[in-house]
């Protein structure tokens, strides 16, 4: 696709943010848009049965769509069964292209943003207050609902404050690619993946008396574990005990790092049998599923969040990041 070089290419350009209700990831109520004009200073605003029909500019060839992590903003599209616009730059991604590297790397709120350039924003608490609005969901007072599509307009009106900032540091036919790139992930991220639902409850159901029955038969003699707790001190006084060489920290403490076990259980049948317990308890107390009401497990991807601004979802969340062992829970989509 060839990209537009300049912003001058653009007959309107659009700001556009939602506010939506989800559970697990899983966006169950589009409540309200706003969306403006940057040009003409036109502001469109929809609330709950005003967003069944499309606005007819979203068609808008000669049109660019502005949002901060746009992927929220096109699943409210999908959920609404709008279309895509054909351009789009997200401020989010833009943003962390600038500040990759820095100390502001991982602060990626529209409200580090303003921070960021020195432009005034909502109060924490105010904004704090209308998410959990948003989160409730329907019904609503008139007055919640202005204040909702209010709230929403505020952030409209905060991508109006930094867009100038942000889009003189980049080059439109590359922010435009990434934007192409946003659209994408969106989808990916809206379908899910499809998991055992009934599998994973069993799982969260037996799994705390497994971890208990597996501490029992992989550390009888209790020489490493308080219940399901490893300790220190019982490390060190097995190595005191059979002489064993293990590497030490600079603080001349036992260095206890995953490497380290790995290369020990090489050496002693006892602290292999360690190990792999460690390993397997390590791994799966911090599996946190969200399977939505379609039985597919989401959560944020992340886009652009390394150092090297590869996608960075969230291990525990994630299917294709969980422990191999777990990856039986995903199942083909029927």
């Amino acid at each position: 696709m060839n990209y537009p070089l300049s912003l001058t290419y653009f007959k309107s350009i659009w700001l556009i943010d939602f506010e939506y209700k989800q559970v697990n990831e899983f966006i169950t109520e589009v409540h309200c848009c706003v969306i403006k004009n940057l040009l003409t200073k036109e502001i469109i605003r929809l609330f709950g049965e005003e967003l069944n029909t499309p606005p007819d500019f979203l068609n808008d060839e000669e049109g660019l769509f502005v949002a901060f992590y746009g992927i929220a903003e096109f699943r409210c599209f999908l959920k609404l069964g709008w279309s895509f616009p054909k351009y789009h730059i997200d401020l989010y991604v833009e943003f962390k292209n600038i500040v990759n590297n820095t100390s502001y790397a991982k602060r990626g709120s529209l409200l580090s943003v303003l921070s960021f350039y020195g432009l005034d924003s909502l109060e924490t608490q105010e904004k704090e207050d209308m998410r959990n609005l948003a989160i409730r969901g329907e019904p609503y007072t008139k007055n919640e609902r202005v204040s909702l599509i209010n709230y929403c307009q505020s952030d409209v009106e905060a991508l109006e404050k930094v867009f100038p900032k942000i889009i003189a540091e980049r080059e439109i036919p590359y922010a435009l690619f990434r934007g192409d790139y946003i659209k994408a992930l969106s989808i990916v991220e809206d379908n899910g993946v499809p998991v055992d639902t009934k599998r994973i409850m069993d799982f969260e159901d037996y799994f705390p008396a497994l971890r208990a029955k597996l501490v029992k038969e992989f550390d009888p003699d209790g020489l490493f574990y308080d219940g399901l707790v490893f300790k220190y001190q019982k490390l060190l006084n097995y190595v005191q005990k059979y002489n064993i060489d293990w590497p030490l920290l600079d603080s001349g403490q036992l260095d206890t790092k995953e490497v380290t076990f790995k290369a020990q259980a090489k050496k002693d049948d006892v602290i292999q049998r360690v190990y792999q317990l460690r390993q397997v308890l390590s791994k799966t107390t911090r599996l946190k599923p969200q399977v939505g009401q379609d039985g597919r497990c989401r959560c944020m991807l992340s886009p652009f969040a390394s150092k090297t601004s590869r996608n960075q979802p969230s291990t525990n969340k994630f299917p294709f990041g969980w422990p191999s062992m777990m990856r039986s829970l995903m199942r083909a989509s029927r």
